[in-house]
This record gives C-alpha cells, sequence and structure tokens, in this order.
C-alpha cells in the first residue's frame, strides 16, 4: 500500500494539478474538434468541471481539518492509552515478582517447618505419669439395676379418655348438671 502524504493540502494541490493538465486537454480537444455538437460537449464538460472545482475547493479544507482534529483527538486518546498500557504493565510484573517471592518464602517455610521435629504433647501438671491409675469399673449388675425398671410398669384399669387420638381413648362421659353448678359457684367464692 502507498504511503499516504502526512500534509492533506500537499495531497489537494497535486490533486488539483493533475485536473489542470486534464483541463488543459480537453480544451485542446475541444478547439481541434471537427464537429460542433463534440465541441459543445467538451465545454459543458469543462464548465461542469470547473463548478465542481470551485466546490471542492471550498468544502475540502475544513473536511480535511475536520479529519485532522478527530484524527489528533484520536492520537491523543491512544497515547494516554499506551501510557495506561505500560503502568499496568509495570504493576503486572511487580505484582507478578511480589507473588513469586511469597510462594518461595512460603515453600522455605514449609520446609523449615517439615525439618522441625514435633512438641511432644502437653502433660496435665496435676498427675505424676507413674501414678497415674484407672479408676474402679462398677459391676454389670449394678448398671442393669439402674437402667432397667425393678418391675414393669402397670397399665391404667380406667378407661383411656385423654392424649393422642391413636391412643384408643374413650369418649368422656358428660358430667351431671349439678357437678357443673357446683363447680361454678365454687370458682365465685
Amino acid at each position: 500500500m502507498a504511503q499516504l502524504p502526512t500534509d492533506p493540502m500537499a495531497a489537494m494541490r497535486e490533486f488539483f494539478s493533475a485536473g489542470d493538465a486534464i483541463v488543459g486537454h480537453m480544451k485542446k480537444a475541444a478547439l481541434h474538434s471537427r464537429t460542433g455538437e463534440d465541441r459543445a460537449l467538451l465545454e459543458e464538460l469543462l464548465g461542469q468541471i470547473d463548478s465542481q472545482r470551485g466546490e471542492l475547493e471550498a468544502t475540502l479544507p475544513g473536511v480535511f481539518q475536520a479529519a485532522q482534529g478527530r484524527l489528533d483527538g484520536a492520537l491523543a486518546r491512544l497515547e494516554k492509552l499506551r501510557g495506561k498500557k505500560d503502568d499496568l504493565l509495570a504493576k503486572a510484573e511487580s505484582l507478578s515478582m511480589r507473588m513469586e517471592q511469597q510462594i518461595t518464602s512460603g515453600r522455605e517455610a514449609i520446609k523449615k517447618d517439615k525439618d522441625k521435629p514435633k512438641p511432644a504433647l502437653p502433660r496435665p501438671k496435676f498427675r505424676r505419669p507413674d501414678q497415674f491409675k484407672a479408676p474402679a469399673f462398677l459391676p454389670g449388675k449394678t448398671l442393669r439395676d439402674w437402667l432397667l425398671p425393678a418391675e414393669a410398669p402397670k397399665l391404667p384399669t380406667t378407661p383411656h379418655t385423654h392424649g393422642n387420638i391413636w391412643d384408643n381413648w374413650k369418649a368422656v362421659p358428660p358430667p351431671l348438671s349439678g357437678q357443673e353448678d357446683g363447680l361454678l359457684e365454687d370458682d365465685s367464692e
């Protein structure tokens, strides 16, 4: 790909000079044309080229300046991003080095801990190992008597009138009318 010129106005001048050369050739062709129809067509084409050139000369500098401003802004943002990238890469490198140091020091600490002898289990201070005596166990009969009752529980002889529904309880007979009044009178006293 061909390298673009850095100055767009120089490129525009080259473009217009090439256009001037083409216009010169067309004017010569119009002078040497044999028919009036060809001459009129070439002169109309030359008029179109002149009007288009005038519009280009009026609008292209503004377009080039706006494009140059956008390009300068993009280059400034790119430079800021490049600076941020360099900072981030430097931070990542320092973090990588610190992590490597931490890993190395951790491995060394683990190796040192493996080489150390394990400390003996601490013994209670109130007993001496040579005077230790296991407590005497009770006979099995004592445990059995303590866990099992001496006699089986007695089943109730009265009908079961309350509790869970699956316990087969019976309905309670209605109380006598005098008993209800007597209970209420006792409560009021």
